[in-house]
Parts: structure tokens; C-alpha cells; sequence
């Protein structure tokens, strides 16, 4: 299961997640796209990752579809988006967010090799 974490897939928005919170709360570094959308994008791009693994780990499911990552984005966008706002001040919503979650799952679809195209196929 940990190999299917070692993907550039996974790894490079990992890795910009790690480096923008950094740059943002330990050097106050302040850049405006990014504070914005990049955590956002990363949301969406390494959510499905885990999803892979929840399934894989509990069903021997290898691979996602498209209705499954539809759905993923409509939830991802919905709690951070609605719900999370209704509970706390410091969320916003932002619907340029939904747009960032759906090309973080893009990018997961782009750049990994777990999406089954077929659209019923659960």
C-alpha cells in the first residue's frame, strides 16, 4: 500500500503542501495564489490518493472511477466549502476553492494510473 504513496502523483503536491505551510506560518511569507488555491489543489490532488489506499486496504480495489471522483469532488467541495464556514470563522467560502479541488483531482487523474474510465463500474 505505501508504494502507491510514492508516486510524483502524490509526492509533488505533498511536498508543495509541506513547503507552502512552512513559507506561510513559519516565515510569514505571503504569497497571495497561493495562500489562496494551493491548499485547495492539494486537497483535491491527494485525497483520491487515500481514497486508493481505504480501498485497496478494505475492498482489494485498485483503481477509482470517474463517478467515484465526481463524487469526491462534490464532497470535498461541500465540507470545505459550506460546512466548515457554518462552523468556524476562520473558513471562508471561497467558490474559486471548488475550482481548485477540481484540478487537484485533474491532476490526480492526469498523472496517476488508478482511474478506471468506465463510469458504472463500482
Amino acid at each position: 500500500m505505501i508504494h502507491q504513496l510514492k508516486s510524483i502523483s502524490f509526492g509533488l503536491p505533498l511536498v508543495l503542501l509541506v513547503l507552502h505551510q512552512l513559507s506561510q506560518k513559519a516565515f510569514q511569507i505571503e504569497i497571495p495564489l497561493a495562500d489562496n488555491y494551493l491548499d485547495p489543489f492539494c486537497l483535491g490532488a491527494l485525497a483520491p490518493h487515500l481514497l486508493c489506499v481505504e480501498q485497496l486496504f478494505f475492498y482489494r480495489k485498485k483503481k477509482l472511477n470517474i463517478l467515484e471522483l465526481v463524487f469526491l469532488t462534490l464532497f470535498l467541495s461541500i465540507v470545505s466549502e459550506i460546512v466548515f464556514p457554518r462552523f468556524s470563522d476562520r473558513f471562508t467560502a471561497d467558490i474559486l476553492d471548488g475550482f481548485a479541488i477540481a484540478l487537484g483531482i485533474l491532476w490526480f487523474v492526469i498523472t496517476s494510473k488508478k482511474v478506471e474510465f468506465s463510469l458504472f463500474k463500482l
